[in-house]
């Protein structure tokens, strides 16, 4: 029971802790990490997930505005002449 009373004097106090045997010291060591969790000032509040997804939200609904408008700029559907797939480099030259 001293000992038990002396290794709690000893954690709220901060200070070192005596142990007598491997699985002593172990205890000890998780009271004193969870009692300095404990101490620690609290992280933050972070922002809410709603505010995370209106804000993911906004941000594709301005990207497809600029391609949409990117688009309107330079007149929109295919140009002639252009991407037809075919390669006429070799044609005619003799070659099969």
């Amino acid at each position: 029971m001293r000992r038990d009373d002396a290794l709690i004097d000893a954690l709220s106090g901060g200070g070192p802790v005596q142990t007598g045997s491997a699985d002593d010291h172990q205890l000890a060591a998780l009271l004193a990490n969870w009692r300095a969790e404990i101490l620690e000032e609290p992280m933050p509040a972070g922002p809410h997930l709603d505010a995370i997804v209106a804000a993911v939200d906004q941000e594709i609904s301005a990207r497809h505005s600029r391609i949409d408008a990117g688009k309107r700029k330079r007149g929109g559907g295919p140009r002639p002449g252009t991407g037809c797939g075919c390669d006429f480099r070799n044609m005619g030259d003799g070659q099969k």
